[in-house]
């Protein structure tokens, strides 16, 4: 039989391996790169946001022509209370412009 040595394991053999430690320094770098990144993608989201909602609201120009219409303020009986206007215009349908008006406002014009 051949002789094998066999050795007693040391203490420091035993020992299981050590974790390192994250220092400070890592931690706050990681953290800052996590904020960063919530930073960028929350900024592309916004742009993304304003550029839809821009693309659908009217020009500003049209908010300061209101139509030439009368406001009417009703009472909770339907009777009119007051009409608020620069000029006591009402809409009316073409169709329901009698021919007649139709002609007249034509031979004027000519």
């Amino acid at each position: 039989m051949a002789h094998t040595k066999i050795t007693r394991p040391t203490s420091h053999s035993m020992r299981a391996p050590r974790r390192r430690k994250r220092s400070w320094g890592r931690w706050l770098t990681t953290l800052v790169v996590a904020v960063a990144s919530l930073l960028v993608i929350g900024g592309a989201a916004a742009a993304v946001l304003v550029y839809f909602v821009h693309s659908t609201l009217p020009e500003v120009s049209a908010l300061y022509q209101p139509p030439s219409q009368a406001t009417r303020i009703f009472a909770a009986n339907g009777e009119l209370i007051a009409s608020l206007f620069q000029e006591n215009r009402e809409f009316v349908p073409l169709r329901e412009v009698p021919d007649v008006l139709r002609k007249a406002v034509i031979a004027i014009e000519d």
